[in-house]
C-alpha cells in the first residue's frame, strides 16, 4: 500500500514537472531578415570614385585641356591642366577645394605618363590603339576623401592596331589598387575603404560619328552640347565589366564582379545623363548655365558579397531600380534572399 502511495506520488511528481517545462518551452523565434544595405553602399561608391579618375585620365588623354570639363564652378580654387609632350605626361592639378563640374569638390593633382604607350605607332591618345596611361595621385582628395594609388593605375587601349572604327567598339582595361581614406582619420567610426580590381571599360557607341570621328583624327566627344540651349543632347555610352575586391567599413572585406560573359548586366554610364542636371549659373557678366558632369551608374547588375559578421549572404546590386529601361538617377537595388530593397547611392 505504502509503496503504492510513492509510485502514484511520483508519478503526480513527475507530471507537474513536465508541464512545467512544458509551459516555459521558448516559442521558435523566426531568423532576423539581413537588412544590410551599407556594404553595397560604400563598394558602390568606390567604384564611383576610381572610374572617375579614369574620366579626368580620358579628358586629359584626348587633349581635351581646355574643354568646359576642367571649368570651375566656384568663384574660390584654380583648376590647371597641362600637356607635356617630351616627357609624354598630362597632369590636372586642383587647388583651393575647387568646386567642379560635377559638384565635386577636388584638392591635389593627377598626373597621366603615357610614355609606355606604342611609340613604334604613334600611340598617344586616349583612342588611340596601343595607348597605354600610368596614373599617378599627388594629395588627391575629392568631397573629404584622400585617395592614393598603392601601385600606379594603368589604362591600356584594347583596340588593334589601324582598328576600323565601323566594326570596332573601342574597350580600355583599367587596372588599379587604392585606398579611400576618411578627411579625418582619427574617426574610428568612418569608413576607411580599399578598391583593388580589373574593370574593361566599352565604348558602347562607337560607331556613332557624332561621339568618335570615323577618321580617329578628332577627339572623342564624350558630351556634345547643343548649341542653342547649351544643352548635352548627346554623349558617350559606357560600359564596364570585371571584378573588384576591397575593404569596406570596419575592415570588412568584400567581392563585387559584373559578369563580363553577359554584356546585357555591364554597368553604364551615360555621358548624357545628369541627374542633378544644373551645376551652377552664373548672371557675371551675362547669364550663364554650366550643365553639370556628374554622370552616376544608371543601369547594370553585379554580384556583391560581403564578409563581415551577419552580412555574408550574397547580394544583387542593380543600378536601375529594377526599372524597363534606364532612369537617370542614383538609385537602384539590393537583393538579399530573393527579397529586393530599394536604395540610393552615395554621390
Amino acid at each position: 500500500m505504502n509503496m503504492k502511495k510513492i509510485t502514484l506520488g511520483c508519478s503526480i511528481l513527475l507530471a507537474g514537472m513536465l508541464f512545467i517545462i512544458g509551459c516555459n518551452k521558448k516559442t521558435n523565434v523566426a531568423p532576423e531578415q539581413d537588412m544590410e544595405f551599407q556594404s553595397s553602399k560604400d563598394a558602390s561608391f568606390a567604384n564611383s570614385i576610381i572610374t572617375e579618375i579614369d574620366i579626368i585620365a580620358s579628358y586629359l588623354g584626348e587633349n581635351l585641356l581646355s574643354s568646359g570639363y576642367f571649368s570651375k564652378i566656384s568663384a574660390n580654387g584654380s583648376i590647371t591642366t597641362n600637356r607635356d609632350t617630351l616627357n609624354k605626361k598630362l597632369t590636372v592639378i586642383y587647388s583651393g577645394s575647387v568646386t567642379c563640374r560635377d559638384g565635386k569638390k577636388r584638392n591635389g593633382s593627377i598626373i597621366v605618363d603615357y610614355s609606355p604607350s606604342n611609340a613604334t605607332f604613334g600611340s598617344k591618345f586616349y583612342r588611340d590603339a596601343g595607348f597605354v596611361a600610368k596614373v599617378t595621385l599627388n594629395n588627391y582628395w575629392v568631397d573629404g576623401w584622400f585617395v592614393n594609388g598603392a601601385a600606379p593605375f594603368v589604362i591600356t587601349n584594347n583596340a588593334p592596331i589601324n582598328y576600323p572604327v565601323a566594326s570596332t567598339k573601342l574597350s580600355w582595361t583599367l587596372d588599379g589598387y587604392f585606398s579611400i581614406l576618411p578627411e579625418n582619420l582619427a574617426d574610428t567610426s568612418a569608413k576607411k575603404m580599399v578598391w583593388k580590381g580589373k574593370l574593361i571599360k566599352t565604348l558602347l557607341n562607337t560607331q556613332d560619328p557624332a561621339i568618335l570621328n570615323p577618321t580617329k583624327l578628332n577627339s572623342i566627344n564624350w558630351v556634345i552640347y547643343s548649341q542653342t540651349s547649351g544643352a548635352p543632347v548627346n554623349g558617350a555610352l559606357v560600359a564596364y565589366t570585371g571584378s573588384v575586391t576591397g575593404v569596406t567599413k570596419y575592415a570588412i572585406s568584400y567581392a563585387y564582379v559584373v559578369d563580363e560573359t553577359k554584356p546585357d548586366k555591364a554597368i553604364v554610364r551615360d555621358f548624357k545623363c545628369a541627374p542633378e542636371r544644373i551645376s551652377a549659373v552664373s548672371i557675371t557678366p551675362t547669364l550663364t548655365t554650366s550643365y553639370s558632369e556628374w554622370h552616376p551608374f544608371i543601369s547594370g547588375v553585379a554580384s556583391f558579397t560581403s564578409f563581415g559578421q551577419g552580412t555574408t549572404e550574397p547580394r544583387v546590386i542593380d543600378y536601375a531600380s529594377g526599372e524597363a529601361g534606364a532612369p537617370c538617377d542614383n538609385a537602384g537595388t539590393v537583393t538579399i534572399k530573393g527579397i529586393s530593397y530599394n536604395i540610393d547611392f552615395a554621390k
